[in-house]
């Protein structure tokens, strides 16, 4: 039987972000893309905590951050934001996928600060193994 899930999506081609959760909330995935304006970044701020309110206990969290690009102080307060009540749900496994190097520093230093523990990075396009954040 398979899995009944719900999807959002905000913001245009060239920046926005969709999440993608299960019903049973095990499963969170939240996919990112380009460069966040104001709006986007706003919404983000309500968007994906609403989705991750809905979770249960041993929630398997990804963040698709492939097409990402680094973002100004309001997208990192966004995300800094989301990653700290990510960090209050003690995740069971949480994966973030990234192919900008620039985006993985600026992600590596907001799970740090939000205090998010055990992420795997990925690189989607390498085919090598998931790199332990340090």
């Amino acid at each position: 039987m398979l899995e009944e899930q719900t999807n959002t999506h905000c913001g245009s081609e060239s920046g926005g972000f969709r999440t993608i959760q299960t019903f049973g909330g095990r499963s969170l995935v939240v996919e990112c893309w380009g460069y966040w304006d104001d709006q986007t970044s706003a919404a983000f701020a309500r968007g994906p905590v609403t989705a991750l309110e809905r979770t249960g206990t041993a929630l398997e969290f990804t963040l698709d951050a492939a097409l990402l690009k680094p973002q100004s102080s309001a997208g990192q307060d966004a995300l800094r934001g989301f990653l700290k009540r990510l960090a209050e749900k003690k995740p069971s496994k949480v994966d973030v996928r990234v192919s900008n190097v620039l985006t993985q520093m600026q992600l590596t230093r907001l799970l740090r600060e939000a205090g998010v523990e055990s992420v795997q990075f990925a690189n989607p396009s390498s085919g090598a193994p998931p790199a332990r954040a340090r």
